[in-house]
This record gives C-alpha cells, sequence and structure tokens, in this order.
C-alpha cells in the first residue's frame, strides 16, 4: 500500500475506532445501569383458565423468565425467598392488587414488577383423533412505585408436533406441554428484557463536587456561588421513579429556592405540583436518582435555605417538615 493510501485511509480508521469504542462505552453504560434495576417475577393466575402457580408448567417458565432477566443484567429477586416472612408462599389464585402490594413490601424496593400468565391445553385435531398441546404466555411490566405501564408481549407457538399416541395420563402432558413452555419463556423474557432496557437511560452526571464547593448542574454550570454541594458522584440508579415531595412548614421563598434547585439535580426527568397552598406544597418529582441520593439532597437543601427539618420516607413519599423556632 502506498504512502497515499495509507494517509488517506488512516482518518477513516480513527473514526471507525473512536465510534468502537464510544459504542462500547455506551454498552457498558447501559449494562451498568441494568443492574441497577431490581425485577420481581410473578405470576397472574387469578384466571380459572391459567396454569396455577406452583404447577410443574408455572415452575418451568418462572425459572427461565428469571434466568433470561438476569442474564441481561437486570438483579432479579425472587419471590419466595423475600416474602416467606410475612406472605403464604403457596397462595394461588391471586389478583393483580395483591401481587402489586407484595411487590411494594418487599426490602429491597422493588423497581418493575414481571406479571406473566401462562395458557395451556391440548387441542384435537378435526378429522383424527390427533391431539396437540397449545400454549400462550402473556407477559406484562409494572412500574412498582407509580403504577406505569411498561410494556407487555405475548408470545404462542405455531402447530406443534401432535402428542404421542401413549401420553394420555397426566404426568406424561405436563412434561410435553412444559418442554414447550420453556422455550416460550425465554423467547417472552428476551422480549420484556429489550422493552426493558428502555426504560433504562445512559448514566448522566449527577451534581458534582466536594463539600463547600460551589452547587453545580447536571451541565457542569455553577448554579450559586458558595451553596453546598447537593448530591455527589456520577451516574443515575437507572430507572425513572416518580416521588412525591411533599414539603411542610415552609415559607414560599423557601419553596421557590428548593423547586428551582430540584430540577437541576443530576438525573432529573420532570416534576408538577400536585397541590400547593400555605405551609404545604407537594410535588411529583420523577428522578433517576435513586431514593438514597434523593434522601440526601432533600436534607442538604435545608441547610442550603440554613434551617432545620425532618425528611421522613414512606414508600414512594417523601416528607420535609421544618422545625420552626422562633
Amino acid at each position: 500500500m502506498s504512502i497515499f493510501s495509507r494517509i488517506f485511509l488512516l482518518p477513516f480508521a480513527l473514526w471507525f475506532a473512536l465510534a468502537g469504542g464510544a459504542t462500547a462505552q455506551t454498552i457498558a453504560q447501559s449494562d451498568l445501569m441494568s443492574r441497577n434495576v431490581t425485577v420481581l417475577v410473578f405470576s397472574d393466575d387469578a384466571d380459572e383458565d391459567t396454569i396455577p402457580r406452583d404447577n410443574r408448567i408455572f415452575n418451568r417458565v418462572i425459572a427461565r423468565i428469571q434466568e433470561t432477566l438476569s442474564l441481561r443484567g437486570f438483579q432479579v429477586f425472587d419471590e419466595t425467598a423475600t416474602t416467606q416472612d410475612f406472605t403464604d408462599t403457596h397462595r394461588v389464585r391471586r389478583v393483580d392488587a395483591e401481587v402489586i402490594e407484595i411487590a411494594r413490601s418487599i426490602t429491597p424496593p422493588i423497581n418493575v414488577a414481571v406479571v406473566f400468565q401462562i395458557y395451556a391445553s391440548v387441542v384435537r385435531g378435526e378429522y383424527q383423533t390427533l391431539r396437540r398441546p397449545k400454549i400462550r404466555i402473556a407477559g406484562r411490566m409494572l412500574n412498582v412505585r407509580s403504577g406505569q405501564f411498561m410494556g407487555s408481549f405475548e408470545v404462542s407457538d405455531f402447530t406443534l408436533s401432535p402428542l404421542p399416541r401413549s401420553c394420555e395420563d397426566r404426568e406424561c402432558l405436563l412434561e410435553e406441554v412444559g418442554k414447550y413452555a420453556n422455550d416460550l419463556a425465554v423467547a417472552l423474557g428476551e422480549t420484556l428484557a429489550d422493552k426493558l432496557e428502555g426504560f433504562v437511560i445512559p448514566s448522566a452526571p449527577a451534581i458534582v463536587g466536594q463539600p463547600g464547593e460551589p452547587l453545580v448542574s447536571k451541565d457542569g454550570a455553577p448554579i450559586t456561588s458558595g451553596a453546598p454541594v447537593v448530591g455527589s458522584g456520577n451516574g443515575c440508579a437507572g430507572m425513572p421513579d416518580t416521588f412525591i415531595l411533599r414539603f411542610k412548614e415552609f415559607e414560599d421563598d423557601q419553596i421557590n429556592q428548593f423547586e428551582s434547585l430540584l430540577a437541576t439535580f443530576g438525573c432529573y426527568t420532570h416534576h408538577t405540583t400536585i397541590r400547593s397552598h400555605r405551609g404545604l406544597v407537594e410535588f411529583a418529582y420523577d428522578t433517576s436518582s435513586g431514593d438514597a441520593r434523593l434522601s440526601r439532597n432533600l436534607r442538604l437543601l435545608m441547610d442550603y435555605v440554613n434551617t432545620r427539618g425532618n425528611v421522613q420516607k414512606n414508600g414512594n413519599v417523601f416528607e420535609v417538615t421544618q422545625v420552626r423556632t422562633r
């Protein structure tokens, strides 16, 4: 290759190298964000036509969905292991409200509930004594804290091979149907993981600095000279959550300062006012900073306005109350 060819191709080689590096970095960031999303997989078997919980087919399906989501980087928790101290782990035919209540009661906090249904039956041929298994698995995802619908998918197989003539007993039917359901569970798990990754935002710098340094926004610009740092470190929790921020016993000018600063935090998405009157303001606050960082930010906000107060958390509600003195 001539020297001219090498000079001509060098910029393109450099561009591909940089693009490849950027792609690898994006994948690494996405994987890191996935590992901060906690998932609990449930069965919705309230419909009498669905396969009930603890059935052999159910056990194969839930194991494959959990395995698939775990391999994609999400933190998957087992329902039995995390709820056996306060629920009946053998209870079947549960309604949605019970499933969500359980998910909101688990420690560590669960971000996403994956709820699935299994429909299985045996269909006879129209002219022959053939019997074919028919299987359908439907799954959906909900944000446990906000109730936000995050996506759904349904998998069903094409015409399956007829069951063997000798397959008459329940044992054989469970094994044959379970074999096909196992494969469908993998397809469902992969698709739900794709949809869930759409809610996992790339890592973004949070408010950075050291105590005593100026407050810096997510864009790197100083907000107010001499203000303490609210939040530190890089990266977000992964998936935006909706929190209720309730400020009590604060003056209007303090609330105005709080609201302007809340919108500058790293990992901030959006906020709206739920209600507002003298002495009480409530916001719906969307962020992927995680509740631990948000709790710290709220405490530091009170330092910023030179006041004292209490920060209490119950579920997704933070109640910040000023301790007023004369």
